[in-house]
């Protein structure tokens, strides 16, 4: 433990088996993190090469108060412009637009290895609907 009651590890177990009450207590307001910590569980808690996700929560009164997760980032290396710009240019979507939308909804997830969490389809018939 540290000296001011944050209590570090890079045991994903460990964690939660301390800190999930606190975050399912407010699921709403803790989604992004339980999300997170999730997909770091499913997955293995590091990803992202030799460098470990370190988990963290803050104790008092022997209760959790807060948590913090910190997880490796590659580096970008140098950004480099594009040598041209794409041919076309931008528009506002209509109607007809739908099939394109639903097939990229569809496929994205996929092509980055991620269970959909949101019914993305349902999402861009809605505003479909409404443009």
């Amino acid at each position: 433990m540290c000296p001011d009651g944050w209590h570090l590890t890079d045991d994903i177990d460990d964690f939660l088996a301390h800190a999930g009450d606190f975050l399912r207590s407010r699921a709403a307001l803790h989604n992004t993190p339980l999300a997170d910590i999730e997909n770091l569980r499913t997955r293995g808690a590091d990803p992202h090469g030799a460098e470990a996700t370190v988990f963290g929560r803050l104790e008092s009164g022997g209760e959790v108060r807060a948590i913090s997760y910190r997880t490796p980032r590659g580096g970008l290396g140098t950004l480099t412009p594009p040598r041209s710009r794409p041919e076309g240019r931008g528009r506002i979507t209509g109607g007809t637009d739908r099939e394109q939308v639903v097939c990229w909804c569809r496929e994205f997830p996929v092509d980055i290895g991620e269970k959909s969490v949101i019914d993305l389809i349902d999402a861009a018939s809605r505003r479909a609907a409404t443009a």
